[in-house]
């Protein structure tokens, strides 16, 4: 009789542990959807950065400059198009041919100069052709009155 109890308690103790690894699979996979890195080689080495830790990336022929939230600046030899594909269009927007900003650090918009600051005392170019674009991206983020901004600046 206690062997019965024993045996039928195992199997609901497996059942609850299944359950429970199911749970955690399913929970780490989440987490892994929100935080996307990409794999930059640097030094010889590849380097993995979170999406949310760069501010811009520059674009210099075949090269780029990643910039980040420490202030680090990353060279690598891919080219600005090659990150554009990697990164999410939601966070990063292509404000001229050589700039691809994170549009969570802009900070303000000049019409004047059509430049962007960025946090960490960054600044990128607005081209004419792609300034509709910007302020359509833009229209969301509540800290940059872009859209008024760019307005009938041709």
């Amino acid at each position: 009789m206690v062997i019965n109890y024993l045996n039928s308690h195992t199997d609901e103790v497996a059942a609850k542990m299944a359950q429970l690894e199911a749970e955690l699979q399913f929970l780490k996979s989440r987490i892994q959807a929100q935080i996307k890195t990409i794999i930059v080689p640097h030094l010889g080495m590849r380097r993995m950065i979170i999406d949310r830790n760069i501010i811009m990336i520059k674009s210099d022929s075949n090269y780029s400059e990643i910039y980040l939230v420490n202030n680090e600046k990353i060279l690598t030899s891919k080219t600005l198009k090659y990150w554009q594909n990697k990164l999410d269009t939601d966070m990063f927007i292509r404000c001229h041919a050589s700039y691809l900003v994170n549009k969570a650090y802009i900070i303000t918009a000049q019409a004047s100069t059509r430049t962007l600051t960025l946090i960490e005392s960054n600044t990128a170019l607005v081209s004419r052709r792609l300034s509709s674009n910007i302020c359509k991206n833009l229209s969301d983020q509540p800290t940059c009155n872009v859209k008024s901004i760019f307005k009938n600046q041709d």
